[in-house]
């Protein structure tokens, strides 16, 4: 008899804390698969209209097509994928930074991938802390679009620099107007 009673004691207890215990998995479980919150981020980036050479230079830079391509993807799904698309961000950036075509390889523009590298990681930094704060994210995610405009601004100016020394180097060696 004193067996039936432990063993009715022990399906009672078995039984009533796995009915406790399930909802609070469940709700981690839903909490998890929850859609993340979007966010409202305005002005959508606008980039530069860039000259034919400078045009060309950068679609033939593989890692800088997958960061722009990953840099437009973050803004239109409104930081939906922020973690993973930070990451994401921050290893093309990593191959990025080590790969500069030799055209465009100078102080300038490297200086510009550090400034665009910094900003890359202070977003990535924001996509994984434990308390995101909206306010912070759409930040970081402006001054990200900010330094990606500004890099391909400085990538136009080095083409109309060379452009401008080229015409000045023809008027200097051709032939003289006043003869």
């Amino acid at each position: 008899m004193k067996f039936y009673i432990v063993l009715g004691i022990f399906f009672i207890t078995a039984f009533g804390c796995k009915d406790k215990s399930e909802p609070i998995v469940q709700e981690d479980i839903s909490h998890q698969k929850s859609k993340p919150e979007k966010l409202i981020i305005s002005p959508v980036l606008q980039l530069p209209n860039l000259s034919k050479k400078a045009k060309e230079t950068l679609e033939n830079w593989p890692m800088y097509d997958q960061f722009k391509e990953e840099v437009f993807s973050l803004n239109k799904y409104q930081g939906l994928y922020l973690e993973s698309s930070s990451e994401r961000l921050n290893s093309i950036m990593d191959t990025l930074t080590k790969a500069v075509p030799e055209r465009i390889n100078s102080q300038v523009i490297l200086a510009r991938l550090l400034v665009l590298n910094t900003q890359v990681k202070l977003l990535s930094q924001q996509a994984t802390s434990s308390k995101k704060e909206q306010a912070k994210l759409i930040e970081a995610i402006k001054n990200l679009n900010l330094a990606f405009k500004n890099f391909e601004i400085i990538v136009e100016e080095k083409f109309l620099k060379e452009q401008i020394e080229k015409g000045i180097k023809t008027d200097t060696t051709g032939p003289d107007p006043e003869k």
